[in-house]
């Protein structure tokens, strides 16, 4: 169900993609408020959109999270 979908639920699907071989549309996960807690979905060249309660859904610079991403990434389409 997409409307009981959480980051701890997406965290669980897919299958893990090592950092190296992310592609577009990866999601990607960060350690902000928790382990995990923070997700976006990779965009290519370095870019992740995703959505923060300050500015809404944006695009970022995968080095803007580089404090804070952890490696786990998971692809759930092929």
């Amino acid at each position: 169900r997409v409307d009981s979908t959480t980051t701890d639920t997406l965290v669980r699907l897919g299958k893990p993609v090592k950092p190296s071989e992310m592609k577009r549309g990866d999601l990607v996960f960060f350690d902000t408020y928790k382990i995990n807690g923070h997700v976006g979905v990779y965009l290519g060249d370095n870019k992740v959109l995703h959505d923060g309660s300050t500015y809404g859904v944006y695009v970022n610079d995968m080095n803007h999270f580089r404090k804070v991403f952890n490696g786990v990434v998971r692809r759930v389409v092929e």
